[in-house]
């Protein structure tokens, strides 16, 4: 899961393995007026893992065909991509959709992103 916004102003990416997560972020923070840079992993327990797993519903994630980012308007685009077996998905959307039935895997990936470093304001209110 990550986000990337035009211009180069932000690329962050919350990579989550069957025993670790690993944060990277860069951006600019216009509130303290300095440049935020994180790279932290941290072990995540089988509890955890089992969570992010029930959180997820394959057949229907794999359904969705969203790819209505901001980036090409130099906005922000989030992008969500899940590797279940062999298989793999990815959807690109931005701040303003709402896909309600992900709300359960979005609030855990949140949970473990806000451990790590700095969650972007806003970036999943609408789910």
């Amino acid at each position: 899961m990550g986000v990337h916004c035009g211009w180069g102003l932000r690329f962050d990416s919350l990579t989550v393995d069957a025993n670790q997560a690993h944060l990277v972020q860069d951006f600019w923070s216009a509130s303290s007026n300095t440049r935020i840079a994180v790279d932290g992993k941290q072990s995540i327990s089988t509890t955890e893992v089992d969570a992010l797993k029930s959180a997820l519903d394959w057949n229907y994630f794999s359904s969705l065909n969203y790819n209505s980012g901001n980036l090409p308007v130099d906005g922000c685009d989030i992008w969500l991509t899940i590797e279940n077996g062999s298989l793999k998905h990815q959807i690109i959307f931005d701040m303003a959709d709402t896909i309600p039935q992900l709300r359960p895997l979005t609030d855990q990936l949140d949970s473990i992103w806000s451990r790590l470093g700095v969650f972007p304001n806003g970036m999943l209110d609408n789910f």
